[in-house]
């Protein structure tokens, strides 16, 4: 029996032993793609760490912007087209996705390498404040690319422990971070696993804890480093839907006494026919809208709102 066991042991120590192995080179070069072809991980790629991680880089820039634009990928899809023609504006949307943490963090990040900033504005759809540390894209947004780059430190501590309540603190590592994303086949396992056992509570709501707490954290941090800050609502559709979630969030904000704050969120809420956007009701039709349409879209922005002064609006 005892012979027995041994041999169970030594055979399970080796196993682990290959298993490890196995993913340690799964993260080096051409080993990587092989087995992530091997055991169909191609679609675990580091996308997600590399697009977040370009806005990161990005907003860390020494560049003398003077003020930032955050948002959604709706944000994004107006805003970005002029991205190049601004250096007083820094224009960085990215998606819901990333969360308000990830919001908070890439103001933070700016503010750290801009001290002159004066203005921060997210400009963001009501889903982004439903948006939280869920077990898919969650942690490829709000989490994976922010603790590659050392910067989860900078949430605050309830911020911190809901997402390691999500995912695990080992997981919240920038080795961890780095490995996944040079091992899809690391990145599967984890991600797959993290559906079956995450343990947080999924949140739920127009306006989410999550959300709101960095909301209120961002408007601190910006009074704090001297700059204004300024929630501004992305364009939507004007649809039953869209009115719907606007008016639920409308009433969230009542019930946390935020809505005197953030009235103009609601107020001047720019609507646009609904047949100017693609199926998902939420972004603009990119067949009927190119820059033009784009610059006119920010006009109207600025016209409603008295703010984005100076944003550049042509490339002539």
């Amino acid at each position: 029996m005892t012979k027995f066991l041994l041999r169970l042991a030594a055979f399970v120590l080796a196993a682990l032993v290959l298993f490890a192995g196995v993913l340690g080179l799964s993260a080096l070069g051409p080993f990587s793609e092989i087995f992530a072809k091997l055991t169909a991980s191609t679609g675990y790629s580091a996308s997600a760490s590399e697009e977040i991680g370009a806005h990161i880089t990005a907003v860390q820039a020494e560049d003398g912007a003077t003020a930032l634009i955050l948002g959604d990928s709706v944000c994004w899809q107006v805003f970005g087209p002029f991205s190049l023609c601004n250096t007083a504006y820094r224009i960085d949307g990215s998606n819901r996705a990333v969360t308000l943490a990830g919001q908070y963090l890439l103001a933070k990040a700016f503010l750290d390498a801009h001290p002159d900033a004066t203005d921060v504005y997210l400009i963001i759809t009501p889903d982004s404040f439903s948006a939280g540390f869920d077990a898919g894209y969650g942690y490829q947004y709000a989490a994976a690319p922010f603790a590659a780059a050392g910067l989860l430190g900078g949430l605050d501590d309830t911020t911190r422990a809901e997402l390691t309540a999500a995912y695990g603190a080992p997981f919240l590592t920038g080795t961890f971070a780095r490995w996944a994303d040079a091992s899809p086949l690391v990145k599967k396992l984890y991600l797959n696993a993290l559906e079956v056992w995450q343990p947080a509570a999924a949140q739920s709501g127009p306006l989410v804890p999550l959300a709101r707490r960095n909301l209120e954290n961002l408007e601190a941090l910006c009074q704090e480093r001297g700059a204004a800050f300024h929630l501004l609502c992305a364009p939507l559709a004007d649809s039953e839907d869209r009115h719907t979630a606007m008016a639920s969030l409308e009433q969230a904000f009542r019930d946390a006494g935020l809505y005197d704050s953030y009235s103009a969120y609601f107020t001047q809420a720019p609507w646009y026919d609904r047949a100017l956007f693609g199926e998902d009701g939420v972004h603009f039709d990119n067949a009927t809208a190119d820059m033009d349409f784009y610059a006119r879209v920010i006009g109207e922005i600025q016209n409603a709102t008295g703010l984005l002064d100076g944003l550049v609006l042509s490339y002539d």
